[in-house]
């Protein structure tokens, strides 16, 4: 009995220490998480241009509807979508994935995630976290900004088209996945030359060419996706549920491949920067 008394007390000492360990690193990562986010609210250019830019989406999305909804044209589309043509299918998550991919890149996020460390980038190399849990935080703070405002312009979109649960849950994801994308591939890009020499946070953003790369990125990734879906719909002559599918596999594979590589490649190139 002694001996499984004893037992019993070292396990439980033993999972304490692992419990007070875990929400050390949890409270560490989370303290991260609320400077990059404190670093975007107290500068006013990363207010306006980060933060403030996200808004623009919902609004405009009202503000269309509720000035074109007695648009006889604005009508047609809606009409058009409701009465299950293949083509607004294929127009509906084109634009989903293009709305998801440009509001990303618009608000340069994740495209001045290293940039905006500036003269103290250094700070990076003695945070006791991992670089690669550092980079997945500048990705969730991307991400979290970001899927905020597509998801709020995609509800006043749903509203408007009346889509099907099982669709709406079907673009909430493919939102993400574009969202997931372009905000991976923008911290790559700016992991490789970061603009850490800036008179001020305007300069930092307008002057970094990441920020631009990653929009011309994103513009690529909405002409590729207006014509593949033309492709499949003219050409192959697929129906909406293939089409569909083609693009969900698309971005999965997609996402997996910019989150290895993306992690690995950023990893390395901080290394270098900060070693």
């Amino acid at each position: 009995l002694f001996k499984m008394k004893s037992a019993a007390n070292l396990l439980i000492k033993s999972q304490d220490r692992d419990i007070e360990k875990k929400s050390k690193i949890a409270s560490v990562e989370f303290a991260y998480f609320k400077k990059e986010c404190k670093i975007l609210f107290r500068n006013h250019a990363f207010l306006m241009n980060c933060i403030g830019i996200n808004i623009l989406w919902p609004v405009a999305a009202i503000a269309v509807w509720l000035f074109e909804k007695t648009n006889s044209t604005f009508n047609h589309i809606i009409v058009l979508y409701q009465q299950g043509r293949v083509l607004s299918d294929v127009m509906l998550i084109v634009g989903v994935l293009a709305l998801s991919v440009f509001i990303t890149a618009a608000n340069s996020i994740a495209s001045s995630a290293f940039t905006r460390e500036g003269a103290h980038f250094e700070f990076m190399k003695y945070v006791p976290i991992s670089y690669k849990k550092q980079i997945h935080i500048k990705a969730m703070v991307s991400m979290f900004f970001s899927l905020g405002s597509v998801w709020l312009t995609l509800i006043v979109i749903i509203s408007i088209l009346k889509i099907s649960p099982l669709l709406i849950l079907y673009f909430f994801f493919m939102s993400f996945t574009g969202v997931f994308f372009i905000t991976y591939l923008g911290i790559v890009l700016d992991s490789i030359q970061p603009k850490l020499i800036w008179d001020d946070e305007i300069n930092a953003l307008r002057g970094n060419v990441n920020v631009f790369f990653n929009m011309a990125f994103a513009i690529f990734a909405i002409v590729f996706f207006s014509g593949l879906g033309l492709g499949l719909y003219l050409i192959i002559e697929f129906g909406t549920v293939q089409i569909y599918l083609i693009y969900f596999l698309m971005m999965i594979v997609l996402d997996v491949g910019i989150y290895r590589i993306g992690t690995i490649k950023t990893t390395s190139n901080l290394k270098k920067l900060l070693n």
